[in-house]
């Protein structure tokens, strides 16, 4: 005969088990925080219409408007990326005061093609910046 204590014990034991099990599959979904462009345009990266978060730097010289929409170009992070590769963006929106050519920039949307090339409409664009500190007046 079996101690009702070691019982409840078992039941607990279990049911964190199953807890923790649910808790890790549900943050394994979430791992991957944006693709790069590079990644995206892969033969086995994002299809047509998928919601994603692309990640990279804004190619110098890409900025323009046409109307209310923003269209700017991001390349890959890594500056030894060969061949470069390159997304067009489209946003309806108010960019972030850090946004700019140069910059870091992550963008949540879906992707579509337009005439055979691959765009993606942004929902959400976010600057990133660098970790320094400096001072008002400090600035290189």
């Amino acid at each position: 005969m079996t101690s009702p204590r070691l019982v409840g014990g078992l039941w607990t034991a279990a049911i964190l088990g199953v807890g923790v099990l649910l808790l890790f599959l549900a943050l394994s979904r979430n791992l991957v925080f944006f693709y790069s462009p590079s990644e995206v345009l892969a033969a086995a990266g994002v299809s047509d219409g998928a919601r994603f978060r692309l990640g990279g730097r804004i190619v110098g010289d890409s900025l323009r408007r046409d109307g209310e929409t923003h269209i700017f170009t991001v390349t890959d992070i890594a500056e030894d990326a060969a061949p470069p590769v390159f997304l067009e963006v489209r946003y309806a929106g108010i960019l972030p005061p850090l946004f700019g050519e140069g910059e870091e920039v992550i963008v949540e949307g879906r992707l579509e093609s337009a005439g055979g090339d691959k765009i993606m409409r942004a929902d959400n664009v976010f600057s990133r910046h660098d970790e320094e500190y400096r001072p008002l007046g400090d600035s290189p």
